[in-house]
């Protein structure tokens, strides 16, 4: 029995959150939710809901875009799957990363449009906009369903964390894209304040072909 019959979704940017949830009340709030721009977290019993915000949307695309720019530059092949529901039910959780991608196991992946972490790997590298403060813990999520690093943003710094043993160890270089230390990149993810952002990938794309 579905249990929200009405598209649902929070009422602003702020995180909605739900406590004493069953898996298949998480199940049938993913199919109320459906295409709407929600993230839905989903730990343990734990539920929360986030309509992102227009800065966090905008950074999301920013970083996005740098990576894009990154693996064209090097010849990286990868897989990107955006903010795709990851979701374990042996585990009892689930969310939508902002962004993620494949590299490592990127051949392995192509061409695959339905994921199951139950037999598929987890994504190599997922992206975290962290300017809004969210009641659950995220990053253990991703460190539960063995996501190899995850990039965060909080408004100010971006930051790598490679996860080690069970927990996430923060890291000046990207394990993803080696040699590649976060600090330069978040001086780009800055300039979203001043620049557009086609400016922005033509300028990270020329500091590449100089530094490279």
């Amino acid at each position: 029995m579905t249990m929200f019959a009405e598209p649902i979704s929070p009422p602003n940017s702020q995180p909605f959150r739900l406590d004493s949830i069953s898996w298949q009340g998480y199940e049938d709030v993913l199919r109320a939710v459906g295409d709407q721009l929600v993230y839905v977290t989903f730990d343990r019993g734990r539920m929360e809901l986030m309509s992102p915000s227009p800065s966090h949307e905008i950074y999301k695309e920013l970083i996005g875009g740098l990576i894009d720019v990154l693996a064209m530059e090097k010849s990286i092949p990868l897989v990107a799957l955006g903010s795709a529901t990851f979701c374990r039910k042996d585990l009892l959780r689930g969310l939508e990363p902002d962004k993620c991608y494949y590299i490592a196991r990127a051949a392995r992946m192509r061409g695959k449009t339905d994921i199951d972490l139950a037999v598929d790997p987890p994504p190599d590298l997922v992206i975290e906009i962290d300017i809004t403060h969210r009641s659950l813990d995220r990053e253990a999520i991703y460190a539960a369903m063995g996501v190899p690093e995850l990039w965060r943003f909080d408004g100010s710094h971006l930051q790598s964390l490679v996860l080690h043993g069970a927990e996430y160890e923060l890291a000046a270089a990207s394990a993803c894209f080696p040699g590649l230390v976060l600090g330069e990149m978040e001086r780009f993810v800055k300039m979203g304040a001043s620049l557009d952002t086609t400016s922005i990938r033509m300028a990270f794309r020329d500091w590449l072909r100089t530094h490279g």
